[in-house]
């Protein structure tokens, strides 16, 4: 059964959550905000802490914060061999807009 997260809030905390107890996260989405980031960091880091990896997909064709993006890749730098950042870069006329959070926790339970 499959249950619903109504409000913003629950889906932030979900993801925090889902992020520092992770081995390994995966994401792939359309843009980056500096809120948006700024919220994950800290649980990006506890992963990062507990010898965790992640990967990270980001759109450049709608508005990412370049600041957003500055603050990760000093997160990558930092916890160097970590942290797979990458950019989209579509083909003309088309745009990149996924929102797609894969976590595996130490336990091999994949959500």
């Amino acid at each position: 059964m499959i249950k619903p997260l109504l409000y913003e809030q629950q889906l932030v905390s979900h993801i925090q959550k889902e992020i520092a107890s992770s081995q390994q996260f995966q994401v792939a989405t359309a843009m980056v905000s500096t809120a948006g980031v700024n919220r994950v960091c800290p649980s990006i880091e506890r992963c990062f802490d507990k010898g965790g990896t992640g990967k990270i997909l980001i759109g450049i064709d709608l508005p990412s914060d370049p600041s957003a993006i500055e603050t990760l890749l000093n997160i990558a730098t930092k916890y160097s061999g970590q942290l797979e950042l990458r950019y989209f870069r579509p083909l003309k006329n088309r745009i990149f807009h996924p929102k797609l959070f894969l976590f595996r926790r130490r336990t091999g339970k994949a959500s």
